[in-house]
Formats: structure tokens, C-alpha cells, sequence
């Protein structure tokens, strides 16, 4: 037996008599109490991170898991995930408005274990294709506490299939090219097209020999089918197919055809490249498979003499949806070095709410306030409104209007949300920094006050030389409205020139001096006329300001 006391002696000793109910050996179980849910602005690319709480006990972490939840909401509307899992560990899932599908995205899941010498982290990526090509979104929980988001794109471009007719087309009698409204198929020939409702020809409603067709496509194609039907006349055509890539990548294929005593003819293109070149002849019914994807067929028409036109062609056609105002929930889970597990009930909450909405941690009804909640705008004008919990606030690029609300609040700052110097500078209003209790990163007493987080904002690169007197090249207050502000020129190099501006808008004065001493008096600072550098040292003890210095 050996025990260790509280600084580091060791003492051993050993015993052959039974232990019986002297020693109790614990496993404790890995456990994580709270996440902080999110809300954002829906935007083509946003990226942030928030913060999860858990202890993983005596065995340490092996690796974070994350599920996605089985509903959520798009609008307003409550929406089902149908999650259909492939043997490629690709999971579709269906977005569901009762029995109506809004539109299908795919994910995979990573995880980097530990005991495989990994950091613990599981990374959820999501896509909008089945060949994971079109990226959406990105979930990486990490096992030091914290999760990172980065909406790579909100546009999903998904491919379903689409059947038309001769009646589908913009244009009715011989006309030099024909299209569906949305483009996504062109139709032209060796002569003047003829569509209606009864099929699509060259210059009449036939096709006959010595003429060619050809099936323009917006977008690639691994599979077609159309019907040659309206036949006339007797006996076989001959029939040149011609796939092709803009022009490119050709591949030539001959079909010799029957007029079927009754019905029509399926014709078939299929991009498998394990089948390529080959034919598959089956009742009326004539596959050909292509080596690569294409998106133009031609047919042309090389002998015979029956007749015959073309109808009620089947092809992919992409879909693009931009998505706003959707709720993803998640649930997390801790595994620890043995194999122990935990659950976390309440689910991590993102909300992507329609642009144009004022962010609240009361957005969405499934967003649990209490342990704080990341809001993040889209870089508009946008307006965040915090809450009881200990709040993460991003405007992002833009004028944005944040408020804290209760709790210990981080106003976050990265490069690139400022504007250039001068008055397009970005000039954005905190309207209740509580700095009247020490910040949660303070040396110590940490409680609710708040805190400016300029790290991503300022470029500075460390180098052990730096010292508080060093921010005086980035950052200055100053007057704005009569509010104290703080002025931020985020690179800091030549003359001072600000490139963004943080507004207080809770502390006053008539003059820089007046506003300052307010804030000062704010802090816990004594006396008056405090110097920039008097608030800078003050805040940044008291763990109100973050910076790499």
C-alpha cells in the first residue's frame, strides 16, 4: 500500500491480512454538467466556438462523440431528420415537414481517439452531396472543453431527378432550339426543332434519316433515359449516340433498332465505368454505359427508314437551396481511457435564423440560456441581445448593437470584422459592459463583470518583448455621442489611425476625461483624469480585456 500526502511524501507499507470493508477502490465515470447552445445569423460562411463543461475523471478522455438529434425546426416549423446510414459511413438525412422532404443533407463522423493517438476530438462534417464534394458545415467537438462551428457554405446543391415531354418546352413548331424554363436542358438538331405534346423532332414532328438531335444538359449527367416513340414506316434504323463533356471526353456508340410492333423504345445512358462500352439489349428497352460523366447525348439518324420522334426524357437536375432558419441539435458524449461513458441530456442547440432576425438567446425555445449561449451575426447590422448566462457575443463585420444581459459576457473581436480607417471604420455599441466586479478571466475573484476579447482582432505576434505600453499603438479612447469608446487600429503600425470602434455606450461624459474618469470610477480605480494606459493595466487585470500582450 502507498500513500502520498498533500506535498509529496511517500510512505509504503504491506499487509497479508484481509482488506475486507477498510478499502474502497472508485471508477468514477467521465461526465460533462452543460454546453452553451448557439445562435447565428444565417450566412454563407460564419465561423465560431463555444464551450462545453465536463469532468473526465481518473482515467482521463479517450474521445468526444457527437449524435445529430432525431427533429429540430426549420422557421417555424417543427421537421423530423430521417437518418439513412450507407455502408461508406455517408448518413443522409432527410428534412422532413411531416411527409414532405425540405431537402436532404449528408455527414460524416471522425473520431480521433486517444488510445489511438488522437486529441480526443470528434469532427462532424456535413455535406450537401452523397460525394461529400459540396461542403455545408463542419461540428468539431474538442476534448479540451471547447467546440468550434464554421459554416463553410448555407447553399445546399442537391440532385434529383426530373422527367419532361415535348408539351415542357418553351417553344411550340420548328423554332431553332427549344429549353425547359429553368435551362437546365437545351434542345437543338440539324434542323428547325418541332416540340409539342406529342414528341420532339427535326423540322417536323419526326426524325428521320440523315438528321440529328441533340440533348443539351445544364448541368453533368451519370444517368438519362428518353423514349423514341410516334414511330412510322417499317423496318431498322441505325443510330449514332455521341456522349460528351462540353465537347470533350467523346464517346461513340451505334444502335441498331427495330420499329417495336407495339410501345415504345427506352433508350439509356449510364455513366459505370466497370461497364463501359458495353450495350444491354432487353425487350424495348436498350442501356448504354459511358466511361465518364457527360452532359450532351446527340442522336443522329446514320440509316433505316422508319420514323420516329423523341419524348419524355428523364435526366438529374441540381437543386440549389439556400439554407436559413434552421435548428440542428446535437447530443454529446465523453468516453474515458476504460471505456466509461456519458451522455449529456441536454442537447447542444446551433440556430440559424433568418438574416434579417435581432439574435436572442430567446430566438429558439430549445435554446437553453442558463449556461450562457454563443450568438454570432452574419456581418450585417446586426442586433445580439444576451442573457442570465455567461454569454459569448460576435458581430462579426458591420455596425452591430450587442448586449451582455446577466452573467460573466465575452465580446468577441476577430481580423477582418473591422472597416478601414477614418469614418467607414466599423463602429459597434456594447450598451451594458459590466465591469463592476472582476471578469472571468481575471488573476482572481473571477465573477460576472465582462469582457473585450481582442485577440483575432489585434495583429500581434508575440515575441516575449511585448508589455502593456505596446497596446498603446492599438488601442485609445475617445468620445462618441457623448458615450466613452474604445478606438482600435488593429495593426497598430505608423500613425494611429482607427479601424474599429467599440462603443460603451453605458458610460458618459462630456469630454474624453469626463468619460474615462466614469469608467475608471467603474473599475476600482481612485482618484481622476485617468490616463489611457491607467484603464488599459486596470482592465486587463481585473480580466476585462484579452489581448496576445
Amino acid at each position: 500500500i502507498t500513500a502520498t500526502d498533500g506535498d509529496a511524501d511517500v510512505a509504503k507499507a504491506t499487509s497479508t491480512s484481509a482488506a475486507g470493508g477498510n478499502f474502497e477502490f472508485v471508477d468514477t465515470d467521465p461526465v460533462i454538467s452543460s454546453v452553451m447552445d448557439a445562435v447565428l445569423s444565417s450566412a454563407t460562411t460564419i465561423s465560431f466556438n463555444g464551450l462545453y463543461n465536463a469532468d473526465f475523471g481518473a482515467d482521463g478522455l479517450d474521445y468526444m462523440s457527437v449524435a445529430l438529434g432525431a427533429g429540430g425546426s426549420v422557421g417555424t416549423a417543427a421537421v423530423t431528420f430521417n437518418q439513412v446510414a450507407s455502408a461508406g459511413g455517408v448518413t443522409q438525412v432527410q428534412v422532413m415537414d411531416g411527409v414532405t422532404e425540405l431537402f436532404s443533407f449528408y455527414y460524416t463522423t471522425t473520431i480521433n481517439s486517444v488510445s489511438s493517438s488522437g486529441d480526443g476530438s470528434v469532427v462532424f462534417e456535413a455535406f450537401g452531396d452523397a460525394d461529400t464534394t459540396n461542403p455545408f458545415f463542419t461540428l468539431t467537438v474538442k476534448g479540451d472543453g471547447t467546440y468550434s462551428f464554421d459554416m463553410i457554405s448555407n447553399t445546399i446543391l442537391s440532385t434529383s431527378s426530373t422527367t419532361v415531354s415535348g408539351s415542357d418546352f418553351s417553344a411550340f413548331g420548328p423554332t431553332g432550339q427549344v429549353a425547359t424554363a429553368d435551362q437546365s436542358l437545351v434542345i437543338n438538331g440539324s434542323g428547325n426543332i418541332n416540340a409539342s405534346a406529342n414528341g420532339i423532332g427535326v423540322a417536323n414532328p419526326q426524325i428521320t434519316l440523315g438528321e440529328n438531335l441533340t440533348l443539351d444538359f445544364a448541368n453533368q449527367q451519370t444517368f438519362i433515359s428518353f423514349a423514341l416513340q410516334q414511330w412510322t414506316g417499317n423496318g431498322t434504323v441505325s443510330l449514332k449516340l455521341t456522349m460528351s463533356d462540353e465537347g470533350a471526353n467523346a464517346e461513340f456508340e451505334t444502335l441498331s433498332i427495330a420499329k417495336p410492333a407495339s410501345g415504345n423504345i427506352i433508350v439509356k445512358v449510364v455513366f459505370d465505368a466497370a461497364l463501359d462500352g458495353t450495350i444491354d439489349h432487353t425487350g424495348n428497352i436498350y442501356t448504354v454505359y459511358v466511361g465518364s460523366e457527360f452532359d450532351d447525348v446527340k442522336l443522329e439518324y446514320l440509316s433505316g427508314s422508319p420514323g420516329f420522334n423523341v419524348n419524355t426524357i428523364t435526366y438529374d437536375q441540381i437543386t440549389t437551396t439556400v439554407v436559413e432558419d434552421l435548428t440542428l441539435n446535437f447530443q454529446l458524449s465523453a468516453t474515458d481511457g476504460d471505456g466509461d461513458s456519458y451522455a449529456l441530456a441536454d442537447a447542444l442547440t446551433i440556430a440559424m435564423l433568418d438574416p434579417d432576425a435581432v439574435l436572442s438567446t430567446t430566438s429558439d425555445p430549445t435554446i437553453d440560456a442558463n449556461p450562457g449561449v454563443v450568438l454570432v451575426g452574419n456581418g450585417g447590422n446586426d442586433t445580439l441581445l444576451g442573457s442570465v448566462g455567461n454569454d459569448i457575443l460576435i458581430g462579426g463585420e458591420g455596425n452591430d448593437t450587442l448586449t451582455g444581459g446577466a452573467g460573466a459576457d465575452v465580446f468577441k473581436w476577430s481580423l477582418g470584422d473591422q472597416g478601414a480607417s477614418g469614418s467607414p471604420a466599423a463602429v459597434d455599441h456594447i450598451t451594458d459592459f459590466d465591469v463592476s466586479v472582476n471578469g472571468p478571466t481575471a488573476s482572481s475573484s473571477p465573477s460576472t463583470g465582462d469582457t473585450l476579447d481582442l485577440r483575432d482582432l489585434l495583429n500581434i505576434t508575440p515575441d516575449g518583448t511585448e508589455n502593456n505600453a505596446n497596446l498603446t499603438s492599438y488601442l485609445k479612447f475617445d468620445v462618441v455621442g457623448g458615450k466613452l469608446a474604445l478606438m482600435v487600429d488593429h495593426d497598430g503600425a505608423g500613425t494611429f489611425e482607427a479601424t474599429q470602434t467599440i462603443v460603451l455606450d453605458n458610460y458618459s461624459g462630456a469630454t474624453v476625461t469626463a468619460a474615462k474618469d466614469a469608467f475608471g470610477a467603474a473599475l476600482g480605480l481612485t482618484g481622476s483624469s485617468f490616463s489611457d494606459a491607467d484603464i488599459i493595466n486596470k482592465m486587463i487585470a481585473d480580466g476585462h480585456l484579452k489581448t496576445d500582450i
